[in-house]
């Protein structure tokens, strides 16, 4: 189970124990028997700060409250930035990427990124220190003539309907046909033969 400072449970496997106002929002998640505790919030709440600590009860055995592992929950005000990337010049019609990522606490329910040009958008994760979490999403694309000068926008959504977004202004840099030497070449003999053909 866990509790508060003053003994309150506010998680419980009986949830007729439970403090009225955690009740249906708090769900262990890790596997004590494996030694990992933790816990989720959802949603959280502005007066969610605790501190928390975690006591364990075996029946008919032993009990212990882990009072010198409390947890605190502090509250973000603003969102994290958005950590954006794409080359300052692209080429048209050729295969580019972008990518954007963010970091975050809740691995359970990850911010959601969408992207305002078509592709094809890889997610991904990877675990931080201090119950942190970094998400990326890299987006791979063609872009076009049309796109010169228009931004190239990721948008990320957290669980709770926050959204933040970012975006870069992108460069295209047209694909030009170039003709071959010998293409040159012929070209010029033609042309020689038809001066001698008039000139007869």
């Amino acid at each position: 189970m866990w509790t508060d400072a003053t003994n309150q449970i506010f998680y419980h496997p009986d949830k007729s124990k439970v403090m009225k106002q955690y009740q249906n929002r708090a769900e262990l998640i890790g596997d004590v028997g494996q030694k990992n505790c933790s816990l989720k919030i959802d949603p959280l709440q502005q007066s969610d700060t605790g501190p928390f600590h975690f006591r364990i009860e075996i029946q008919n055995l032993d009990k212990y409250s882990y009072r010198e592992n409390t947890v605190s929950i502090t509250m973000m005000s603003e969102l994290n930035p958005i950590h954006f990337s794409v080359k300052e010049e692209v080429v048209e019609g050729q295969t580019e990427f972008a990518s954007c990522s963010v970091s975050h606490s809740c691995p359970s329910s990850p911010p959601v990124f969408t992207w305002n040009h078509s592709g094809e958008a890889l997610f991904q994760e990877q675990q931080l220190e201090n119950g942190q979490w970094n998400a990326t999403s890299k987006l791979t694309f063609h872009p076009t003539r049309a796109d010169h000068n228009k931004p190239l926008q990721c948008t990320v959504r957290y669980k709770g309907g926050q959204e933040h977004e970012t975006s870069k202004v992108l460069k295209v840099k047209c694909k030009y046909v170039t003709i071959k030497d010998d293409a040159r070449k012929c070209l010029t003999v033609k042309k020689t033969m038809k001066r001698i053909f008039l000139n007869n």
